[in-house]
């Protein structure tokens, strides 16, 4: 009989220990998995900023080249312009 309830008393708390470890390692998997998601948060947003700064960029040389073509344009005509006055005044 007591040699039996020891095997028992040992067997539970064998158990115990396994059961723990278990728990142990479980949560050790949800806080890599959590830092894991943490880490691909932050690149992902990071990539976001990046790729906002890139077409915000290339909107800017697009406004540019774009204001410079008008502006090209308009100088071209009044150049045109002043040219014909002037071969009016004559």
């Amino acid at each position: 009989g007591w040699f039996n309830d020891q095997i028992a008393i040992f067997q539970r708390g064998w158990d115990k220990v396994i059961s723990d470890m278990q728990g142990w390692i479980n949560d050790q998997i949800v806080i890599f998995q959590r830092g894991l998601d943490k880490v691909i948060s932050d690149i992902d947003s990071q990539f976001d900023t990046q790729w906002a700064n890139v077409t915000g960029w290339v909107d800017e040389q697009l406004a540019k080249a774009f204001e410079a073509t008008i502006g090209a344009i308009f100088r071209g005509i009044e150049k045109g312009a002043d040219e014909e006055k002037k071969r009016r005044d004559k």
